[in-house]
């Protein structure tokens, strides 16, 4: 736990964005609707590879959009300073 007075919060654009609930959440949903309407669903299925990358990526994207919805607020009682 990080104490109030020595917050150790960076202000980089990506991390912030990517972690914004909408995003997450165009994230999860964008890639279900892009993948499995495309061609590229197709492609990915006729290999064990495939297969695993897009599994991969639907639990990162998940897993990503739960912690930001769900999770504990990591800068509760942090004062942000950019």
């Amino acid at each position: 736990m990080v104490p109030a007075s020595g917050c150790s919060s960076s202000c980089t654009a990506a991390p912030w964005a990517l972690t914004h609930p909408v995003v997450a959440l165009a994230l999860v949903v964008g890639s279900l609707y892009g993948l499995y309407f495309s061609r590229l669903f197709e492609v990915l299925m006729h290999s064990h590879l495939g297969h695993l990358a897009m599994l991969t990526h639907f639990a990162a994207a998940g897993y990503l959009f739960f912690w930001v919805v769900v999770g504990v607020d990591p800068a509760a009682g942090c004062p942000i300073r950019c």
